[in-house]
């Protein structure tokens, strides 16, 4: 059967003068074929006889099962022959349910068709980012007391270097998690290489090595300070 694109373009050959037997050679196919379209001065539908399958006659039956064996076409096929003594392949009885399998098994309703009715009564998600712009990542926190995003470094408190956190990324935030406890808060920063810190993730961060020698060695006292002669 010929598209209707290919219709036009024969009907176009026509008016230039081109006949009947050669434009069926051109696209191969029977010069009656090409008679038909001319005559009818478009493209038109095969009206040829259908056949009656053996399944006709059984949408209801076959919709209903369909749900009461939740979508199993083949326990349906196996129904058909129990049942109603009717034989016929997996395949034949997937294209007779396929319409079933756009429809939800409770409502009976496509989703979309769900959708159009309810829709007035959705409530807008405003304080909620669309689905597709939270990103959810994994992070070790380095040495410099940061985790790394996109080539940008975001504070986290200092005892957490070294542990994994998770990264959430969405609505213009950073928010950084270690288990269930949000540790760590930021705006996101859209250039690259930026460093966004906050003070308070570096409190109790020792000064260095010599403080805490310091601190460790006593001074001597005046007592044990005595001549070498003595």
């Amino acid at each position: 059967m010929m598209k209707p694109d290919e219709v036009e373009a024969m009907l176009g050959l026509y008016e230039l003068g081109w006949g009947t037997k050669r434009i069926a050679r051109e696209f191969g196919c029977s010069r009656n074929t090409v008679k038909r379209y001319v005559e009818a001065q478009g493209w038109v539908a095969y009206g040829g006889p259908r056949r009656t399958g053996k399944l006709a006659g059984l949408d209801a039956w076959l919709e209903e099962r369909f749900f009461r064996h939740r979508g199993n076409a083949e326990v349906v096929r196996q129904d058909l022959e129990r049942e109603l003594s009717i034989t016929v392949s997996l395949r034949t009885v997937e294209r007779a349910v396929a319409p079933y399998r756009r429809r939800h098994g409770t409502t009976g309703e496509t989703p979309l068709a769900r959708f159009e009715r309810e829709a007035e009564r959705l409530t807008p998600c405003t304080d909620r980012p669309p689905f597709g712009q939270l990103r959810d990542l994994v992070r070790m926190v380095h040495a410099d007391c940061a985790v790394t995003v996109d080539t940008n470094a975001y504070s986290v408190p200092w005892r957490l270097i070294g542990e994994r956190v998770r990264v959430a990324v969405s609505g213009g935030r950073v928010r950084v998690r270690h288990g269930r406890e949000l540790v760590a808060e930021h705006d996101e920063h859209h250039g690259r290489h930026g460093r966004i810190v906050e003070r308070a993730h570096l409190d109790g961060i020792n000064t260095g090595p010599r403080d805490v020698a310091a601190e460790a060695a006593p001074a001597p006292e005046a007592a044990l300070l005595r001549p070498l002669d003595e």
